[in-house]
């Protein structure tokens, strides 16, 4: 009966919940769970950094574009700039016409006023 006893509970053991094969594969199921963790862990880091590498060039294309938008503000600041020296020379070259003219307005009403002044002086002696 010794060794029936203890056939019986090795039996019992084995079938009651203690499984011989978890105890010996323990160390590779441990293992193996530890790689999926780690490939899982990579993948995120991968899907981080892509993450990342998109923002970085969605950010180099806009960068760019308010580049472009700069050199276009640019060039339109010195072509205005240019228009506006250029109207303000036209703008003191007619003030100078304006001042001319009149001074020639001027002076023709005062020939004008001679001649007015003259003519009455023809007409009281005639």
């Amino acid at each position: 009966m010794d060794w029936s006893t203890t056939i019986l509970g090795i039996l019992a053991a084995l079938f009651g919940g203690l499984n011989v094969f978890q105890l010996i594969f323990f160390r590779a199921t441990k293992k193996k769970y530890e790689a999926e963790g780690e490939v899982a862990h990579a993948e995120a880091g991968e899907a981080k950094q892509s993450a990342f590498e998109n923002r970085i060039a969605a950010m180099e294309n806009l960068i760019n574009e308010q580049g472009q938008v700069m050199d276009s503000l640019r060039k339109d600041i010195l072509k205005l700039s240019s228009e506006k020296f250029a109207n303000e020379r036209r703008i003191i070259q007619l003030e100078a016409e304006n001042k001319n003219l009149r001074e020639k307005v001027d002076q023709l009403e005062k020939e004008v006023q001679a001649y007015k002044s003259t003519i009455e002086k023809y007409h009281e002696q005639a």
